[in-house]
């Protein structure tokens, strides 16, 4: 998300945040981190550049992309009797490409849940 946020500060005319910034404010909803990452960024020229680039960045698969092992192994689990869920902490509107009915995803999982990101237990992704 961090390369996504970034292309999204650009095309608003915004400097790129640091990796460290980012890193920081892991875990947060989006719209409270993003004036941390970008102080003095409008929130209302910011949401629907982000909600176009994720689009972007879903379409040309540079996100959320499953591989075909992956799939493979949740089959695999599927078959053996498992309930398979995704429990995320991104919104709705997110996580919907997800859940559309041409995702891979589509017919494997039994529930997508949404599960606050304040109080989490682990760290932030590396790199």
């Amino acid at each position: 998300m961090f390369e996504l946020e970034n292309e999204v500060l650009a095309r608003i005319g915004r400097e790129p945040m640091p990796r460290a910034v980012h890193l920081s404010t892991w875990g947060q909803p989006l719209l409270e981190a993003m004036p941390q990452r970008s102080p003095g960024l409008d929130l209302t020229t910011f949401a629907p550049v982000y909600q176009a680039v994720l689009r972007e960045y879903v379409m040309a698969e540079r996100l959320d992309v499953v591989a075909p092992e992956n799939l493979r192994a949740l089959d695999e689990l599927a078959a053996a009797g498992r309930s398979l869920m995704q429990l995320t902490s991104r919104t709705e509107a997110e996580v919907e490409h997800l859940l559309a009915p041409d995702h891979a995803l589509t017919g494997r999982l039994a529930a997508v849940r949404r599960v606050p990101r304040h109080g989490r237990r682990h760290n932030p992704p590396e790199g």
